[in-house]
């Protein structure tokens, strides 16, 4: 049986900061990764793949556990067991989108017999603390991530004063008392990737192909892109816009990873061997031309 460790978590949270820690810590332990983004252009996937090399696999424009996507998911899983074997693979790493309702897993293995070959050794949820509390009452697949873990990792508390991590510790504890509750920075943590004995679990149904809750767009940020001008441009998008992220070429020559998952526009180095993508753009639904009239300006 191939084990499966399935990271989930609402947009900017650090869902692929802790893949690649996994990646990185891995030792000899032989591990592949799959890495859904929701967007048809695949960051997530790129970034993880400066971590993890050549064990990374991609699924792009669309969540894994949507009616229109999750036929490529189970063929991926089909072709991987030839890999697996031959490879001596020890364990499945699978970052699910930001907005995926990972509960329909346990459904999807049993009906395509799957679990025949792959057990679900463990959910993992990662939370940003205050944008848990701010997005929890208006989006469901945020909630259906908290209820469907068996570890839900508070994440960036370095971000939010102390307050706020203890009201989302709470508010995640009342969606889901079973859950073992961690704090991190950065998803810096240590726990057991594929536990022998899982919790039961309830199975959930497939998403539609279209969540009216969110729409996406890309943006090419240009030959010479301002960085100052594109942060104040994220910035006058407000809270309409949940997630930018790409890998953006400056004028210098050095490619930088942009990012913004509710704390202003950041610039970071590219990991090695990245190569340049449009910016990817998640915002509310029915909100994407005012995010695209604010994103114009930079």
């Amino acid at each position: 049986m191939i084990p499966l460790l399935l990271i989930a978590g609402f947009l900017g949270s650090g869902k692929t900061t802790l893949l690649r820690r996994i990646a990185d810590c891995r030792g000899g332990r032989r591990l592949l990764f799959l890495v859904n983004e929701f967007s048809a252009v695949d960051v997530d996937g790129a970034l993880a793949h400066a971590a993890a090399g050549d064990a990374v696999v991609a699924i792009a424009g669309g969540s894994l556990f949507c009616r229109c996507k999750v036929t490529d998911f189970i063929e991926t899983l089909r072709s991987l067991r030839g890999r697996v074997v031959a490879e001596g693979i020890e364990g499945v790493v699978i970052e699910a989108s930001g907005m995926a309702d990972p509960r329909a897993l346990t459904k999807l293995l049993r009906e395509t017999r799957l679990d025949a070959d792959y057990r679900l050794a463990r959910i993992v949820a990662v939370v940003d603390p205050a944008r848990y509390l701010k997005v929890r009452r208006g989006l469901p697949a945020v909630e259906a991530q908290i209820a469907a873990a068996d570890l839900v990792l508070l994440n960036k508390c370095d971000v939010s004063d102390a307050a706020t991590v203890a009201a989302a510790e709470s508010a995640v504890r009342a969606a889901n008392p079973g859950a073992e509750v961690l704090r991190s920075v950065r998803s810096e943590v240590e726990f057991e990737w594929f536990p022998e004995s899982p919790k039961p679990r309830a199975a959930g149904d497939y998403a539609p192909c279209r969540d009216p809750r969110f729409e996406t767009f890309t943006v090419e940020p240009g030959s010479a892109p301002d960085f100052e001008r594109w942060r104040a441009a994220v910035a006058a998008a407000g809270e309409d816009l949940y997630r930018v992220k790409g890998l953006v070429r400056r004028a210098d020559g050095r490619l930088r990873l942009w990012e913004d998952a509710g704390y202003g526009l950041t610039d970071a180095p590219a990991p090695d061997g990245a190569a340049a993508t449009p910016l990817v753009v998640i915002c509310r639904g029915g909100r994407s031309e005012q995010v695209r009239a604010a994103l114009a300006s930079a």
